[in-house]
């Protein structure tokens, strides 16, 4: 594809350019507005008449550069407006803490009534149903000179609301907390009911949003700072808690909330439960009514796009607007601006998501170039799209969503002549004479190779951002789009007719049996596939720089950035140097192992668990538990972040304490990801798990077993006195002892002892009286780093284990905010003794050792 670097590209990529600008160096305010007048004085020397003896070539090259730095700077003071000023009195200023209080706010969204989880064996406790609400807060109650008075805030957050049954009082901060007690039901808000602009009344607890608990792991505080929500505010559905205080609702807002209740009622009226929840998520966005377990199975399939609205929805709804007018001769422009009129309160309904926006700026700019004919560039159409989106938020630039929809986008119209055939005019001729079965075969083969073609040209494209982002690649997904096409557009379809249409009886029967077996097939179709023919491909993936490298130079060599026309041959060449290259020179970061040259401990922040992860010279990358009493899925997402941050696609061992949860639930999460070769337990939990006390195990050692005997290809049991060697690093098994019957499992713990390079590593487990007096029938040197017995319980000893290990660093992975001061006192002499420390992941986050490579010391990162 060719075409010049005309303004509008220029633009785009100068914006963009101010916009990283900001968000990576952050520079102050005086310096964007001092590049703006430079270079606003340089463009307009430029284009002066007494500068035309330097050459009109060079004179164009001078007002495009002081033109780009224009735009530049205008869009580094946009986004530094939009991501880092915030008003004097907003509310997140002097939050820092979780603290209870009394609130004001209103309803930004519709409010989200989440269900309970699923059973899974590995979660802890029951899961109770919930409301998630995108909030905007007005004022707070607070204590001035024995008076409470009302304090203008502004911000915005989301409010958590359970609908389980608490003791009365347990959130209201006015009132001391009361003995837990069962009450009776009361009348509870109907949240179905409320439309946006409700105002609430809250009592409750309000917490900031927090950064990543370890590094590479999910942010919820810039995440949602995109929306600009910034807090929390937990509360209860119970009239103490929380009142309905009326409110406003504007027109426009009250009719977005009326129909998007009207195409709910809809669907759930004449669909299933199970294809209600699924029409419900693809075209309304409610994926909260999915189970995560279930958005797993959609993102293994690579289907998940679905899901998530996007481009696809406003392009099949276009295609069901404006097809029909191809056979429609009268009123046809009319009819044309109503479609889009359509498209456009479709977009508005789903809150103006750029993915949406952006299609529908494209669908827009189409059709109006076909009615008046007019010739429509894609690529400058979609150089516009990107360049409103990003005026009205600078900040999209950053989500992932908008970086594939973009991505895809430009791929299906730089490479469509690869799947667009037509047939010849001869042939077309011949086939008007035969039959309608020879012209579906014909015709049908065409669509469904040019489907596969253009699905295996935007999975292999926007691969680089899935793989860096998601850490998934389903193989599965070319075929599995390509099968669902005819499906996936009848169920958008119907589903879109249905919303409309759903009130009318027999209308509203037809369409919703067409849409029960349409969703019915994307159920069935994606659980077969990803069942019987599960391609996935979990992998650390390239770098934030590779990736940006690695788009630019593609985007040079095929002149979607049209620049160094001469030398796109070379580009190309670069291209497959740069990405083979890559693959020779960091094969783990696309699913080979890690070869490691020296030690590295990292004590995770999976808040009350354990996860240590241990990089082991010559011997891989190694787990000393992985489980959390948060959520099994949040532990093992947080471990799953941190090892795929740190380049890891594989890991090579497993070591398992203990039959607790907050020490093995993550485990089959990591196994299905990372594999293992090799899982190490203690004696008695190999004995529970796979012995003679199958009897004894709980739902979840069942599961655990099920699973190791499943993706792990050695499973061994360890007790005191075996040695384990792991490249440079030796093992040394403390505990347990054989054949002691063990008050419980705690006293069971696996103990190691590592030695490597020079340093010395103990971590206990969850060992207390009896398993500490027999670990410390062994002489021990000074250890370099002990991780505290039992995440530093007041029953594992600490007197007497502290003078025995003498520790440097003594590291307690809990979820508590502190250690128990008497746990302190026994620790504090030693460690600042070695000149050393404790710490805690529940303060520090996460915490790393690393070999210096000067000296056998240990280094603690920040």
């Amino acid at each position: 594809m060719i075409h010049h670097l005309t303004p509008i590209t220029g633009i785009l990529l100068s914006a963009i350019v101010g916009i990283l600008v900001d968000r990576y160096f952050h520079l102050s305010p005086i310096s964007y507005m001092a590049g703006f007048l430079l270079t606003a004085m340089g463009l307009i020397l430029s284009g002066a008449p007494w500068l035309s003896y330097v050459g009109a070539g060079l004179q164009r090259f001078l007002v495009r550069v002081n033109l780009w730095g224009v735009v530049a700077s205008i869009f580094a003071i946009l986004h530094f407006l939009d991501w880092w000023c915030e008003p004097a009195d907003a509310f997140r200023r002097g939050l820092n803490t979780q603290t209870p209080m009394v609130a004001m706010v209103e309803l930004r969204e519709l409010p989200q009534i989440i269900p309970a989880r699923a059973y899974h064996p590995l979660r802890r406790g029951e899961s109770h149903p919930r409301v998630k609400a995108h909030i905007a807060i007005t004022s707070v109650r607070q204590n001035r000179d024995g008076t409470l008075v009302w304090i203008p805030v502004s911000g915005q957050g989301i409010l958590l609301c359970s609908v389980a049954k608490v003791p009365a009082g347990l959130l209201n901060p006015e009132k001391a907390v009361q003995p837990i007690q069962q009450i009776e039901d009361v009348e509870r808000v109907d949240w179905q009911q409320l439309t946006i602009g409700t105002r609430l009344l809250v009592r409750g607890i309000a917490s900031p949003l927090q950064s990543e608990k370890n590094p590479g792991g999910w942010n919820a505080a810039e995440y949602y700072w995109d929306t600009r929500r910034s807090f929390t505010l937990r509360t209860r559905d119970h009239p103490e808690s929380l009142q309905v205080m009326g409110g406003r609702s504007e027109p426009f807002e009250w009719m977005r909330t009326e129909t998007i209740q009207f195409a709910r009622y809809n669907l759930r009226q004449h669909l299933r439960p199970d294809q209600f929840r699924l029409a419900a998520a693809v075209l309304l966005g409610d994926r909260f009514r999915l189970q995560p377990e279930e958005l797993g199975q959609f993102a293994k399939g690579g289907i998940i796009h679905l899901i998530a609205i996007s481009g696809l929805h406003v392009g099949i709804l276009a295609a069901g607007l404006f097809l029909p007018l191809r056979w429609i001769s009268r009123h046809r422009v009319l009819l044309a601006y109503l479609g889009l009129c359509v498209i456009w309160f479709y977009a508005v309904i789903v809150n103006l998501r750029p993915p949406v926006v952006r299609a529908s700026i494209l669908v827009s700019v189409t059709v109006l170039s076909k009615m008046y004919y007019r010739e429509n560039h894609q690529i400058y159409s979609l150089s516009v799209a990107g360049l409103l989106i990003l005026i009205c938020n600078p900040s999209t630039l950053f989500s992932v969503g908008t970086q594939l929809s973009f991505i895809a986008v430009a791929t299906l119209i730089t490479a469509q002549r690869f799947w667009t055939f037509q047939l010849s005019k001869p042939a077309k001729l011949l086939l008007r004479k035969r039959g309608v079965p020879l012209k579906l075969y014909i015709y049908g083969g065409q669509a469904l190779r040019s489907t596969m073609l253009a699905t295996a040209a935007v999975v292999v494209v926007t691969l680089p951002v899935t793989a860096s982002n998601f850490h998934v690649v389903s193989i599965a997904g070319i075929v599995l789009n390509t099968v669902l096409s005819v499906p996936v557009v009848v169920a958008i379809l119907s589903g879109f007719l249905l919303c409309l249409f759903g009130s009318i009886t027999i209308l509203g029967v037809l369409i919703g049996a067409c849409a029960n077996r349409a969703f019915a097939c994307l159920w069935i179709c994606n659980e077969w596939f990803v069942e019987n023919l599960s391609l996935v491909v979990w992998l650390a993936g390239p770098t934030a720089v590779w990736t940006v490298s690695c788009y630019l130079i593609l985007s040079m060599a095929t002149g979607v950035i049209p620049t160094a026309k001469p030398f796109r041959a070379k580009l190309k060449w670069l291209l497959l140097v740069w990405i083979l290259g890559s693959t020779a020179l960091w094969p783990h970061r696309i699913g080979g192992r890690t070869k490691v040259a020296d030690l590295r401990l990292q004590f995770i922040n999976v808040e009350h668990g354990t996860a240590v992860l241990m990089e082991l010279p010559n011997g891989g990358i190694w787990l000393y538990d992985a489980g959390s009493l948060t959520d099994h899925q949040f532990a093992g997402r947080e471990i799953a972040d941190v090892l795929w941050s740190r380049g890891h696609s594989r890991i090579d061992g497993i070591f398992v304490s203990h039959a607790d949860l907050d020490h093995f639930n993550a485990i089959p999460f990591l196994l299905e990801r990372f594999g293992s070769a090799r899982v190490m337990l203690s004696e008695p939990m190999h004995h529970k798990l796979f012995g003679g006390l199958l009897n004894r195990r709980g739902p979840a050692e069942a599961f655990l077993a099920d699973q190791l005997l499943e993706y792990v290809e050695s499973i061994d049991s360890l007790k005191e006195g075996n040695l384990v060697q792991v490249g440079l690093g030796q093992f040394q098994i403390l505990g347990p002892q054989a054949g002691v019957q063990y008050e419980s499992d705690n006293d069971a713990s696996l103990v190691l002892l590592l030695k490597c390079q020079g340093i010395s590593v103990l971590l206990p487990g969850d060992i207390e009286a009896q398993g500490i007096a027999q670990v410390m029938q062994f002489p021990l040197n000074p250890c370099d780093v002990v991780m505290l017995p039992h995440h530093g319980s007041i029953h594992s000893n600490p007197d007497q284990f502290s003078h025995w290990s003498q520790p440097r660093y003594a590291v307690a992975s809990t979820g508590h905010a502190e250690l128990a001061k008497w746990v302190r006192e026994c620790y504090q002499p030693v460690v600042t003794a070695r000149q050393g420390k404790i710490l805690m992941t529940s303060q520090q986050g996460s915490i790393v050792f690393q070999r210096s490579r000067s000296e056998a010391l240990l280094l603690v990162e920040p």
